[in-house]
């Protein structure tokens, strides 16, 4: 009997020791430990390999382990090795943004860039037209870009403008307003085409909050005055029905009358046969004068800045004499923008400049 006693009480000894082995090493289960221990390093659990199904089927693991992932941050996508950094959350960008003249900056929409020497503000309102050529397609025309601009000075608004991508180079001497140059030097991301070839090609659409604009704002030497302070040589804008004083030539000009605006639209979608061109009257007094004289001036479409064209051409429409002086028309904004506006540009809205010189 005490034999019998002793063979039970060894196997039973045998079986708890089995026990202990098979939960030590696992039984084919998860085992996550205690993470509320301080010091533990929480484990990650080895997934489990999926099973051959047959086709056709979809094969679930039956009740598969919990998976427990050590916490460690997320590093942001600009500090990842070995990728760019990219647009930053919304919620990252500045609303306001301190810049300088000559010196090129980022604007986003919503942003506002400000000039602390100049008291100026720069601020997006819309992109007008995108029709930049894609970066994976080979195009016969670059496209541009269009964007509306907000500006005001010493707190007060100035006249919106539209800016162009393409005119950057051809228009760095033209003031975009008063005596300051605005150009658009790039404009970030570059369109895209998804699928391209594929009957399912599909332009990628950009986002107003992902566009990224580099600008600069130059100061020019010899830009615009104030049509009080009017001076030979020197650009004068005129709002429709402003009048410019040349006070030391005992003679002013008045802008009085747009008598035509058959101008090409600014648009790649657009095609016209001919260019067209704006035609404005001026109104021009000399102290020596009884009576006022009317000028007329033509501006042909597509034309930013008649300055880049031959000044020297007898017949050029955008340039009339009087008293001695050459008067020549550089600009007359807005330019049309599409050939089916609802309706036309309202004539108090547009902006003449200007620049008198004595005649050769």
């Amino acid at each position: 009997m005490r034999k019998r006693s002793n063979l039970k009480l060894l196997m039973l000894t045998t079986l708890v020791v089995l026990s202990g082995i098979l939960v030590a090493c696992g039984d084919g289960s998860s085992v996550v430990p205690d993470q509320t221990k301080a010091g533990t390093t929480p484990a990650i659990a080895t997934p489990i390999a999926p099973t051959t199904a047959s086709p056709g089927t979809t094969s679930v693991p039956t009740n598969p382990p919990p998976t427990t992932v050590a916490s460690i941050p997320t590093p942001r996508l600009s500090e990842q090795p070995g990728r760019p950094a990219t647009v930053k959350p919304a919620g990252d960008i500045p609303k306001l943004v301190k810049v300088q003249v000559n010196s090129a900056f980022n604007l986003r929409f919503g942003q506002v860039a400000r000039i602390e020497a100049e008291n100026i503000e720069i601020s997006l309102g819309q992109i007008l037209e995108d029709s930049r050529c894609p970066q994976n397609v080979s195009c016969v025309w670059s496209g541009q870009l269009i964007v509306s601009l907000s500006v005001s000075k010493n707190g007060k608004p100035l006249n919106g403008f539209n800016l162009n991508n393409l005119d950057a180079k051809r228009n760095k001497d033209k003031p975009s307003f008063e005596n300051y140059n605005v150009a658009l030097l790039t404009v970030m991301p570059i369109p895209y085409y998804d699928n391209y070839g594929a009957s399912n090609a599909e332009l990628k659409p950009i986002k107003p909050e992902d566009y990224v604009l580099e600008l600069m704002v130059t100061k020019l030497e010899n830009g615009i005055v104030a049509p009080d302070q009017a001076v030979l040589e020197r650009r004068v804008q005129l709002k429709y029905g402003e009048t410019a004083n040349y006070q030391a030539e005992g003679l002013s000009i008045r802008f009085s009358t747009l008598s035509k605006e058959a101008r090409c639209p600014k648009s790649s979608n657009v095609v016209c046969s001919t260019s067209g061109q704006a035609n404005i009257e001026l109104t021009a007094t000399k102290t020596s004068r009884n009576q006022p004289q009317t000028l007329s001036l033509a501006i042909p479409g597509l034309v930013d800045d008649t300055s880049s064209l031959n000044t020297k051409s007898s017949t050029a429409s955008y340039i009339t004499t009087f008293e001695g002086y050459k008067i020549q028309l550089l600009s007359l904004e807005p330019q049309p923008m599409s050939s089916n506006q609802a309706k036309p540009t309202a004539p108090e809205l547009y902006i003449a400049t200007f620049i008198l010189t004595k005649e050769a």
